[in-house]
């Protein structure tokens, strides 16, 4: 996979749930995703402080990273693990709710969006869900699993890590 144009990481770009902004409107289906979302940041910024970041890691945590084009494409992943001295990303979409095709835009979209953007050998993807139903492989059960992707190939079932945090 390949991107047909360049693409650029926007490092000073600041949007999403990430950011705890809220919509005028927002329904309840919204809300419950974005708590959904931030809730597992959280969680993947306090396990990779405790098990990567004392230990020197080579590896990166970017949640919701912002690339473009220089036509101002703009794409959003929901999270990058970035391993520059490796030359190696796993792009993170968060789901509440496991589905077959929400994985179509990571595979076809973002993972060559960050290779292209930091100029990587290679990227492998993986979803974050608290719903597994109807997943027909065996879903990752822990962020000590967060670099299992690395093994993963074209065509392989896209890995999925099973996230459980009740939202209200």
């Amino acid at each position: 996979m390949k991107a047909v144009e360049p693409w650029f990481f926007m490092e000073e770009a600041r949007l999403g749930a990430g950011t705890k902004a809220t919509t005028a409107g927002e329904n309840d289906a919204i809300r419950r995703g974005n708590l959904y979302h931030s809730a597992v940041y959280k969680a993947l910024r306090l396990e990779w402080m405790l098990n990567y970041v004392p230990n020197n890691s080579p590896w990166t945590l970017i949640i919701e990273p912002w690339f473009r084009t220089h036509k101002w494409k703009l794409r959003s992943p929901d999270a990058v693990f970035l391993n520059r001295d490796s030359g190696i990303a796993i792009i993170a979409e968060v789901k509440m709710n496991w589905k077959d095709g929400r994985d179509v835009k990571l595979l076809t979209q973002y993972l060559p969006i960050v290779k292209s953007a930091f100029s990587l050998d290679r990227t492998y993807p993986l979803v974050i869900t608290g719903n597994v139903r109807g997943l027909r492989h065996q879903p990752l059960l822990s962020f000590r699993d967060l670099l299992s992707p690395v093994s993963w190939r074209p065509g392989d079932p896209t890995p999925t890590l099973l996230h459980l945090k009740k939202v209200s």
